[in-house]
């Protein structure tokens, strides 16, 4: 393990080990840590920032880069790591970026011989275990590229949740980006590339593969015509015809129109999103609890209640406004709804067209429901934590009346016992 290795600009802290070491990794808390892992001798790159408070973790894929404003490929490419987020980071680095200059959307394709992204999943995982975090506390966060590499991710990551901002579902269709990319390594055409490696470029495909729907949130802007009519469509057409179990995980969509292509939100945004989906996949991991059933057990009880109130302590930390839905939504329609458009019905496939979607007056009606959706989903929450609270109290408050009367009982038998020896007393000095 060496400790002297520095990321500059970023910070001086640096360790190297090999993947079989992980169970020794040792690292400064609440400090950002350049961590290089030896897996299968090759090396693969990670910032990670562990809060000593967190229990959960939020991971980080890189989009493309601007061409116009190029990449030092001699080092790692760590997209918005220098965001604070309220969870434990880690950000990865795609090692495909070092094998041509003209690629500048990696999307963790590698080599024929080792798919890089897969790599870095298997790494991830066993980071996590030594980290002590469950798959359902990871959050895999990206956009465009980003977006699909923490798709793909979430399928191999069973149990973690995605938040994928604009992603791709098919790089194949992701004209220049994708010709550089294949022919740095893959010298067939694109008829044997998706025969034999099918799964690295299409999230359907891995999906299918695995017979695993991920659990995700799918950030979608239908003001960016390329990707709805190319990339959304055609896929959830798919997924649609997909069987799967439908009490499983799902992949839900948020759909908006900012009519400036394709691009990522701003950081408020995003970080207020991904609290969003924290606080959504919090009830649905934590049913209500019966009180009934901790009557019997006062110990028990109070375990219950502090776990229950350090929950809803860390959800409403530096978070008090949980409708950050509404408020943009709103804006959105307030400063976009007569200039919204989408992709034209001529310039979508019929095949792929949903009646519900062909004009922007639809869209428009969806993103009015999707705020009253929002706004009873709050409405909601807000009814449930009072329940829980209120359930914590009347817990709280059993607890102290068995309490109470366990001590009235041991009360009662201190005077009896007390009564018994002054008898014994008495006797003693009779005799």
């Amino acid at each position: 393990m060496d400790e002297k290795i520095v990321l500059k600009g970023i910070t001086d802290i640096g360790i190297k080990i090999r993947y079989e070491d992980l169970d020794k990794l040792e690292y400064p808390k609440d400090e950002l840590v350049y961590l290089i892992v030896e897996y299968e001798n090759f090396d693969y790159e990670f910032l990670l920032k562990d809060l000593e408070q967190s229990d959960k973790l939020t991971v980080l894929g890189s989009g493309a880069f601007n061409k116009e404003k190029g990449y030092d490929r001699t080092g790692p490419w760590f997209n918005r790591w220098s965001w604070t987020f309220d969870d434990s980071a880690l950000y990865y680095h795609d090692p495909t970026l070092y094998l041509a200059d003209d690629i500048y959307g990696p999307w963790g394709l590698g080599t024929p011989e080792t798919w890089y992204l897969e790599k870095i999943g298997i790494i991830i995982s066993r980071l996590v275990e030594v980290m002590g975090i469950k798959n359902e506390d990871i959050l895999l966060y990206g956009s465009s590229a980003g977006g699909f590499t923490s798709l793909m991710l979430s399928i191999m990551i069973k149990g973690s949740v995605c938040l994928a901002e604009v992603p791709q579902f098919d790089i194949t269709t992701w004209g220049s980006f994708w010709r550089p990319l294949k022919n740095a390594s893959f010298d067939m055409d694109d008829k044997e590339f998706i025969e034999k490696y099918g799964n690295r470029v299409s999230v359907m495909k891995l999906i299918q593969q695995e017979n695993y729907v991920p659990n995700a949130y799918i950030l979608m802007d239908c003001s960016a015509e390329y990707d709805f009519t190319r990339q959304y469509l055609p896929f959830f057409k798919r997924l649609n015809n997909f069987t799967y179990d439908i009490k499983g995980n799902s992949m839900k969509l948020i759909i908006f129109g900012k009519n400036t292509g394709h691009s990522a939100l701003p950081k408020d945004v995003i970080l207020s999103i991904i609290r969003h989906v924290r606080l959504n996949e919090f009830y649905l991991n934590n049913p209500q609890i019966n009180p009934d059933r901790y009557k019997q057990d006062p110990t028990r009880l109070i375990k219950v209640c502090d776990d229950y109130r350090r929950k809803i302590n860390k959800l409403n930390k530096e978070n008090v406004d949980m409708s950050f839905e509404i408020t943009a939504l709103e804006s959105m329609l307030e400063d976009n709804g007569q200039e919204m458009s989408c992709a034209s019905e001529e310039d979508m496939p019929v095949a792929f067209m949903d009646k519900k979607i062909r004009d922007k007056n639809h869209l428009i009606s969806y993103l009015n429901d999707m705020v009253k959706s929002f706004k009873e989903e709050f409405k909601r929450k807000d009814a449930e934590i009072n329940e829980l609270n209120n359930q914590i109290n009347m817990l709280k408050d059993d607890s102290a009346k068995i309490q109470k009367e366990f001590e009235l009982i041991l009360k009662h038998k201190d005077e009896e016992i007390k009564s018994l020896n002054e008898e014994l007393g008495k006797r003693d000095e009779y005799i």
